[in-house]
């Protein structure tokens, strides 16, 4: 039921006439005119006036659905028992566990390749020393 059509429905059940629930309210007879055509949606404050006459929740008016039926409620001693709950934590677990063992092996990884220098790299600059000293030792060995 649309808003405009529950503002009529409780209107009628109090036995209020437009101009009798406009005085009540503080607002003029067009104004709950226009509420009821669907031309124009009341303020919020209005919306709290209308429910306290009308002794239904703000809610009532502002949802689609038909006011809530009060149903007596019963008490049950039974545990409650929450399906897929230790499951989820597995997975969870699991999941996280796999981001640590991930990161235990790459993030040193990472580090040795940007530490300037890893065990089989050499710069330019060493390079260059090598050949150096190797001609001041005498070389490969292979000359005659």
């Amino acid at each position: 039921m649309k808003l405009n059509e529950k503002l009529i429905e409780q209107r009628k059940a109090k036995k209020l006439t437009q101009v009798k629930l406009a005085e009540l309210a503080g607002v003029t007879r067009q104004a709950v005119s226009r509420w009821e055509v669907g031309d124009a949606i009341p303020s919020i404050d209005n919306l709290k006036y209308l429910s306290e006459l009308y002794s239904v929740p703000v809610d009532y008016f502002l949802n689609h659905s038909e006011p809530e039926k009060k149903e007596k409620l019963e008490v049950r001693n039974e545990p409650i028992q929450v399906k897929g709950r230790k499951e989820n934590r597995k997975k969870y677990l699991w999941i996280v566990g796999m981001l640590i063992g991930f990161l235990l092996i790459a993030v040193p990884m990472f580090q040795a390749g940007h530490n300037g220098r890893s065990g089989n790299t050499l710069t330019m600059s060493e390079i260059e020393r090598e050949e150096v000293v190797s001609e001041v030792e005498g070389g490969f060995g292979f000359e005659r």
